[in-house]
């Protein structure tokens, strides 16, 4: 016995059969909810007129020809979003012979014994924080770099930028997908990282032995005229510094040398990580090593968020930190007092200091650093 076969055609579901059609073209669309392809029975209805019929009623009505209007600014605002793009990625190809690599005169230097480099080489010889990010931190794998490493892609094609300095570099561990990623469109692309630990600026050396435009090298940005050496450094000035994840473990009067050494480099443009609280000032001060949530656009470094170039958040995994690289001109850091941020920061460790020794009269706060020591109690 054969089965008989349905002819499959385009139906309309009616649910309730009794239900009047309408008359007008908007009471059809509303009655034809669904368009299907399946046998015809006695609960369904052949579809008398063709889709493209109710297609034609629509754009004719004023919702249509409304329809085709909006999607047409779409399809615009799309392609203006893709040329801007495209302009933002897309440097022009006599860039490297307009600047060319500089070439550097990265001189030897002996091993750095200062307060800093003990405390950071300490720390990444017992991995104090992890052997995530190859010893710097959980802030330094691919995962939390992803968004830091596309902004700066961004910023290298917005901004021309063939030369950039890392200070500190740390272990480098996000460096070879975003120089992978930079070169294929600037070429010369020159990258040199300075760092206050023995131990990383060697293993760096090492892996980059064969590159020429990546270089490294020993330096403690916190202490006086490391930025004019930089300076030195590259004839032309480097095009950005970018200063990552760095001042947040040090005491804020550190903190402000680095600033003032980066000023000083001779460069164009200044990258620095902040953290911007939405309400409260997060600041403190700390031993070298720690952590805070330093905000440099509050009490006491007191930086314009109006001179910035940019303010780009890195969408931290924790929202409530509020990541974000600060980027400003050399120009606007170099007319930035820093005697009198000094002063701010000291004044403000101070009063700290009063407030914590307030609550517990047989407690100070050591200066630099913040460190607490108890003392013994009078017999």
């Amino acid at each position: 016995m054969t089965r008989k076969k349905h002819d499959t055609r385009c139906i309309l579901t009616i649910f309730n059969k009794t239900t009047e059609r309408r008359k007008d073209s908007w009471g059809q669309l509303r009655d034809n909810l669904f368009y299907t392809s399946t046998p015809t029975s006695t609960h369904t209805i052949c579809c008398a007129t063709p889709l493209y019929m109710y297609s034609r009623r629509l754009f004719i009505t004023p919702w249509g020809v409304s329809l085709v209007f909006f999607s047409l600014l779409c399809v615009v605002a799309i392609f203006n979003g893709v040329v801007s793009l495209h302009k933002d990625f897309t440097l022009s190809p006599d860039l490297c012979s307009v600047h060319p690599p500089v070439p550097l005169k990265v001189e030897g230097s002996a091993p750095l014994k200062g307060q800093v480099s003990f405390r950071f080489s300490r720390i990444y010889e017992a991995k104090e924080w992890s052997e995530d990010g190859g010893g710097s931190g959980s802030g330094s794998t691919m995962g939390a770099t992803a968004t830091a490493r596309a902004l700066l892609e961004m910023l290298v094609h917005r901004h021309r930028i063939t030369s950039m300095l890392d200070a500190p570099c740390g272990s480098s561990y996000w460096l070879p997908p975003l120089l992978s990623r930079l070169r294929k469109t600037v070429p010369c692309f020159q990258y040199h990282g300075v760092d206050v630990v023995d131990s990383v600026v060697e293993a760096s050396k090492a892996k980059y032995a064969q590159d020429a435009l990546t270089t490294f090298q020993r330096m403690d940005l916190s202490v006086p005229g490391a930025g004019l050496a930089l300076s030195r450094l590259h004839k032309a000035g480097f095009d950005l510094v970018l200063c990552r994840d760095a001042l947040q473990h040090l005491p804020m009067l550190l903190a402000v040398g680095v600033l003032e050494n980066l000023a000083a480099t001779g460069a164009k443009l200044v990258a620095v990580g902040s953290y911007l609280a939405p309400r409260e000032n997060l600041n403190r001060d700390i031993s070298i090593g720690d952590y805070y949530l330093i905000n440099l656009l509050k009490e006491p470094f007191n930086l314009s968020e109006a001179e910035a170039v940019d303010v780009l958040n890195e969408e931290s995994r924790n929202k409530s930190e509020r990541k974000y690289l600060l980027l400003w001109t050399v120009e606007y850091l170099r007319g930035v007092d820093f005697g009198e941020m000094r002063r701010r920061v000291q004044k403000f460790i101070d009063e700290k200091s009063k407030n914590t020794v307030s609550l517990n009269p047989h407690v100070k706060t050591s200066s630099p650093g913040g460190s607490i020591q108890y003392l013994q109690r009078d017999k």
